[in-house]
């Protein structure tokens, strides 16, 4: 059985206006309990009913009502999401959240803004660390946005479809980066990377994948020796025209990056 704390903020809402359709089929209080128990296995009280039907009660009295509705920011939000950022519950509280840790203060800045479009109210806060660089986090407290992004990663795909050059923004500025002959990205989920490389080529950017790293390889660091537990994949765009396109479509929100780029494109103009 199903608990109420346990649907998303969407689901909620649907189940409300549910409720009230069939108080107003004339359905009692007790009938929508158990109507609802044995169609979709969710246990609600009848006075829980009663309160929504007289807009009596807001569910969301706990919980931030942000926008989840496909946009721009959203999208953007998803793309970092892949990369950088995590989910986490924390038990002590019972809150959920939405956390980055990265080194570069405008990246945070618009991963902040984004936060804030949708509803939320992250906080930015820079830590001093022993072990690596000192990082900039922001964290947001939202059990519907933890719940959204728990999703199938097929269902955030199809946020990502509607604002392609976001996503992929997002997705760039964190786990992307640029050398001397490369726009490049890389990551474990091959399925990400197929899906990003789609949405470039609708883009007219072309990129290819390989295998970067083989399952079991030995790598150093910070001192420590790990081993890669999959293998790790590299999402790489080389031609002239699809560096530019990348450059003009979508670009970086980190400026050390955005400078890498404009060399990279400089340096192409050259040959």
């Amino acid at each position: 059985m199903v608990n109420l704390k346990e649907l998303s903020q969407n689901e909620v809402l649907e189940l409300i206006n549910y409720v009230k359709s069939l108080r107003k089929q004339n359905f009692s209080y007790s009938q929508i309990s158990k109507k609802i128990e044995i169609e979709r296995n969710i246990k609600i009280s009848k006075s829980t009913i009663i309160r929504w039907c007289k807009n009596s009660n807001n569910p969301f009295n706990k919980t931030k009502f942000i926008d989840l509705s496909p946009s721009p920011e959203l999208s953007y939000i998803i793309g970092v999401y892949f990369g950088d950022a995590n989910i986490y519950y924390r038990k002590k509280t019972g809150s959920y959240y939405f956390r980055i840790k990265v080194v570069d203060k405008d990246f945070v800045d618009v991963v902040k803004n984004s936060l804030i479009k949708i509803g939320l109210n992250p906080t930015i806060s820079y830590v001093e660390e022993k072990t690596r660089s000192n990082r900039w986090h922001v964290e947001a407290s939202s059990k519907s946005l933890y719940k959204f992004l728990s999703q199938n990663k097929e269902e955030l795909f199809k946020v990502a479809e509607k604002y392609p050059e976001d996503f992929l923004r997002g997705f760039f500025d964190s786990e992307g980066y640029v050398t001397s002959n490369k726009i490049a990205l890389e990551n474990y989920d091959l399925e990400l990377l197929e899906f990003s490389k789609e949405l470039l080529k609708k883009l007219d950017v072309h990129s290819t994948i390989h295998i970067a790293k083989k399952k079991g390889t030995e790598s150093n660091i910070r001192g420590e020796i790990y081993h890669y537990k999959d293998d790790f994949y590299r999402l790489s765009i080389h031609r002239k025209e699809s560096v530019r396109n990348f450059a003009i479509k979508v670009s970086f929100s980190i400026k050390r990056k955005r400078e890498r780029l404009q060399k990279l494109l400089e340096s192409m103009d050259k040959h």
